[in-house]
């Protein structure tokens, strides 16, 4: 219970023996002074030439001074008790307002503490949500740092089973001959399969002896593009990871691999684009397409 809790009920205790005390002394002095008046009145000398009575001389002024004379006093005594009484429940009074006043000033501490507490509950709330949020960012990193490996070695399996020691780019060389480039693989890491496919990728077709109609193999068509799609999901992942990763993506030019891999695509669109309005102009002309 609190400190203003308690005065208000010893306030309460004590304000009932208090107002009975008062009372009683007063009824006690009535019952003296009206017992004394009547003890006044039996004594009382009969005067000469009454032959009824003290009380049946008495006048109507007499009676009236008489009954002053009794009740005045008794009067007095209850005006002096009702004061007494009006100023212990004056006291009594300020006496609350001030509980009252200490009981809001403890009410405002205790709602204070609450305030510090609900504010300490808050920042542990956020310290808390703080760290789940950065164990969330760090699985979501990790998570994104081993998509990372898997599309480079899934790049470079790609590379190696499906784009080595078979023809890739055809053409035709100076006199018509059809030419085709091949990336011959070695015994290598899969870091190695994807640097030295990027090299092969920038090697002139003139090197391979291929002059005009160059194109991508249609058996190849597919990988080609399954490699240009995972050489740049790998670039976008690289963007969002740190450095070791950026320096990888630079180390391995998987950056240059994937441009090469679109100039590859877009020449082949052009090839096929050509191709086909050739074919449509020689159906037209009734002559037969060159091979």
């Amino acid at each position: 219970m609190a400190v203003g809790e308690e005065r208000a009920d010893d306030l309460k205790a004590r304000r009932a023996p208090g107002r009975t005390t008062t009372m009683g002394i007063a009824g006690f002095l009535t019952f003296c002074l009206l017992v004394g008046a009547v003890v006044l009145v039996w004594n009382a000398r009969q005067p000469a030439g009454c032959t009824g009575g003290a009380l049946s001389c008495l006048t109507a002024a007499d009676w009236g001074t008489f009954i002053a004379g009794v009740f005045a006093p008794v009067a007095f005594i209850w005006l002096v008790a009702a004061v007494s009484i009006q100023s212990q429940e004056l006291a009594e009074q300020r006496e609350e307002l001030r509980l009252t006043r200490l009981e809001f000033a403890e009410n405002r501490e205790v709602m204070r503490q609450q305030a510090d507490e609900a504010r300490k509950q808050a920042e542990l709330i956020d310290v808390q949500t703080n760290i789940l949020k950065r164990q969330d960012e760090s699985r979501q990193q990790e998570g994104l740092k081993q998509k990372f490996a898997d599309e480079i070695q899934a790049l470079a399996d790609l590379i190696n089973f499906n784009l080595s020691d078979v023809p890739l780019i055809a053409g035709h060389g100076k006199g018509g001959e059809v030419r085709e480039t091949f990336f011959n693989k070695g015994a290598w890491s899969a870091d190695t399969f994807i640097l030295e496919f990027e090299h092969h990728l920038r090697v002139p077709l003139k090197d391979f002896s291929i002059e005009r109609g160059a194109h991508i193999n249609p058996n190849a068509l597919r990988m080609i593009e399954l490699a240009t799609e995972t050489s740049e999901d790998i670039v976008l992942l690289a963007a969002s990871l740190g450095t070791a990763e950026k320096a990888k993506l630079e180390r391995l030019r998987i950056l240059r691999l994937a441009e090469s891999l679109r100039r590859i695509l877009a020449d082949h669109a052009e090839y096929v684009a050509t191709a086909g309005q050739r074919r449509v102009v020689d159906a037209l002309l009734n002559r037969p397409a060159p091979q």
